[in-house]
Formats: structure tokens, sequence, C-alpha cells
């Protein structure tokens, strides 16, 4: 509901929900200016919240059926979902994507008053990102050898068992990486459907002509999860790596140059929320992450210093005054390829 020039302006959301488990699919849509009777006892979504923030490793979804249906016994954890909601269902204006989430589905909760003659069911999980968080990789302690040089994931092409890594810049590393791992996804749906139906990572992009990998040895013996590997390769902060829902229903897997430059903010996709589409707000400004001095700092074996390479710290005096002397210093990994 939203209030706009003293009038109360009713919007009821409609939800449009798959569930994609191993042996069939299931589909679930429920209008909210649907008159709800006390004995109404078809399927409906009566609470719904998600989270997409960039510090967090995947987007997290949570939600409550109401209805008939036993869902705990018909959907199980890293079964597929895509949910799709119109804000305004009364309105004839479309979103421009309804695709709110496609996810795994982490935890079933079945929750019954027999009394109230009622039972719902809480589902959770996460967006498709949880696919590469459950994909550990390494060697497995009790056969471990001493791989120090060669290492388990060889700087070699795929073919051969390794990837290539040796002055790759970041977003090929990441694509070599998905290359690589891609056929021990398993995840399979009815249908003949597979992960790969859900999960695209055709948009990458990093610094392309400033980076070339000159030390592949942090990554040879590597030890956790896929997510993690990929985290590591992008390099932050000078690449984001995030997980967009798409309006075709797909979850796609995105790394672009962090767009440090105004010019690049302004290209950035702008979407405008006014007081009529908010019920509540709740911000801040606070200079948690403003500094002065700026520094990077060369990761490899070859002992050299980013000034070494060309690479000064950067100083702002103008914000000196404001902000005081913070500086920060990061590390990278594409520095002296």
């Amino acid at each position: 509901m939203a209030q706009s020039n003293n009038k109360v302006a009713l919007r009821y959301p409609e939800f449009d929900l798959w569930f994609f488990t191993e042996k069939d699919d299931f589909h679930i849509t429920y209008n909210a200016g649907d008159n709800v009777s006390d004995n109404f006892m078809g399927e409906s979504v009566i609470n719904l919240a998600t989270k997409n923030a960039m510090e967090d490793d995947s987007a997290v979804f949570s939600f409550t059926l109401a209805g008939d249906v036993y869902w705990d016994r018909i959907v199980n954890a890293n079964d597929a979902v895509i949910l799709r909601v119109n804000p305004d269902a009364s309105s004839d204006e479309e979103p421009q994507n309804p695709v709110l989430l496609v996810g795994m589905i982490s935890d079933i909760r079945p929750e019954a008053n027999y009394s109230d003659n009622n039972k719902q069911y809480t589902i959770t999980g996460q967006n498709m990102a949880k696919a590469l968080i459950n994909f550990e990789i390494g060697v497995i302690q009790e056969v471990n050898v001493n791989l120090t040089n060669i290492g388990w994931l060889p700087d070699s092409d795929t073919d051969e068992g390794g990837i290539l890594m040796s002055n790759t810049n970041a977003s090929d590393f990441v694509k070599n990486i998905m290359d690589r791992f891609d056929e021990y996804l398993k995840y399979e749906f009815a249908g003949g459907r597979h992960i790969r139906d859900f999960l695209t990572w055709e948009n990458l992009d990093s610094w392309t002509d400033d980076e070339a990998l000159s030390d592949p040895t942090p990554f040879i013996n590597f030890e956790g999860s896929l997510k993690q590997l990929i985290d590591d390769a992008a390099t932050k902060p000078f690449n984001e790596v995030f997980f967009e829902s798409t309006p075709d229903g797909k979850c796609e897997m995105i790394m672009r140059r962090t767009p440090f430059d105004e010019e690049e903010w302004k290209n950035l996709p702008t979407y405008t929320v006014t007081s009529d589409d908010v019920i509540s707000e709740s911000v801040s400004i606070n200079d948690t992450e403003a500094y002065t001095i700026y520094s990077v700092t060369a990761d490899n074996v070859l002992d050299l210093d980013a000034i070494d390479q060309g690479v000064f710290p950067r100083y702002f005096p103008q914000l000196l005054d404001r902000y005081g002397y913070k500086k920060l210093e990061v590390s990278n990994r594409y520095l002296g390829g």
C-alpha cells in the first residue's frame, strides 16, 4: 500500500512461482487481490523476503506458502525456483523485469496449527551462486601428495586437466575456471534440464588491457569453494562479480570492471524510485569508505613492488581536511604480468 497526495493507493501483487524438482515441475500463481475467506485452502504466498547485497556470497530468499499441498514431500533441497512478481496486478504498467529471483532451495520447514486448521511452509534458499558455493575443490587430505611445484590444478590447457592462468586477464581467468568445472556441476532437473538452463556466465569483463597474471602459484593448490576461487581470480575491488535474475528466467553471473570513474557511474543502469513506491525509508551517509591515499601493492613471487612496475600511490589533498589521513592499501595479482 502506498500513500500519494493524501490518497491511499492499494496495490495487489501477483506472484508466479515455479518449482523444478528432479521428477516434475510445479507452478503456483497467486493474486493478493483475490478474495480470501477463512476456509480458503488454495495455494497462496503469504510472506516473502529477499536480500541481494554485493557484500554477501549470494542473494537469499524466504517465502511462506499456505494451502493444502504437502510441499515438504514434493520439493527438496537444491531444487530450482523461479519467482516472478508483478508489484501491482491491477495496473496496466508492466515491470521492467518481473523475475525477482532464480535460485535453489536450502530448507523447507512446515509449521502447523491444527486447532485452527492451518498449515504453512516456509521455504528458504539462495540464488544460483549456491551451486558454486557448495562445490568445494582441492585435494583430499587422506590421499594428499606433495604437489607444491606442479599443483593438482596445473597452469595448462583444460584438455590437460588444468586451467590457463599465466598472462591471462581476470575475466578470461574466470571464464577458464567455469569452463574447467562446468562438466562437474551435475544438478539435473525434470524435463532434461541442467544447471546451465538456469545459470549463465556469458557477460564477463575486466580491465583486460591492464591485467596479466604473472604468478599462478596461489591457485595451483587451491583449497576452497568454486565461488571462492572465482572471487580470488576476480581480484576485488578492481573487478566485481555478482548475480542478477534476467527476464527470461535465468540467473546470470556478471563480472565487470569496478566503475571507479564518474563517467562510468553515469553509464550504469538507473532506476528512479519515488515515495509512491516506498512505505518506509532508512538511509545513512558516513565516511566509512572515504580515503585520502590509495595504494596498490603487487602480489607476486618476483619481489617487485608496485613502484617497480610503474604503479604509484594516489593522494587527494582536497579530501584531507574533511576526512583526515586515511590510507587504503590493496593488492593486485595481475600487476607485473
